[in-house]
């Protein structure tokens, strides 16, 4: 099965801020959601209550999401989102509206590193 990848490299993110980029599904073909990850350039200690808060979400719907209040984020390895959309909500048309979200609970935690996801083109 054939598939496309969008990537995007985020800068570093004020400590206890929220922020969003986006991206637009380019291709006439459609494609459903297959994976999500993230890559961090630094290492983010697990915290129960100072954690980061990444999410993805086509269209305004979340569909995968992960957060360090349970689990650590290595530098240079990826983390996977956990999926949480089904059926129709985690196809995409060209034009969709994908976003990357990141928001930090408390003083918050540095955030810089590349989001990609992973899409199974189908017809």
């Amino acid at each position: 099965m054939a598939q496309y990848a969008i990537e995007r490299f985020v800068g570093v993110n004020a400590a206890a801020a929220a922020d969003t980029v986006y991206k637009i599904w380019p291709l006439e073909t459609k494609g459903k959601l297959s994976s999500v990850y993230f890559v961090p350039d630094a290492a983010a200690t697990l915290h129960a209550t100072n954690y980061v808060t990444l999410d993805f979400n086509i269209g305004g719907t979340t569909v995968a999401t992960f957060n360090t209040a349970a689990t650590s984020l290595v530098a240079g390895t990826e983390q996977a989102l956990t999926i949480s959309g089904v059926g129709t909500a985690i196809e995409v048309s060209f034009g969709d509206q994908l976003a990357f979200d990141y928001a930090h609970a408390a003083a918050g935690v540095q955030t810089e590193g590349t989001w990609v996801a992973v899409f199974d083109l189908i017809r």
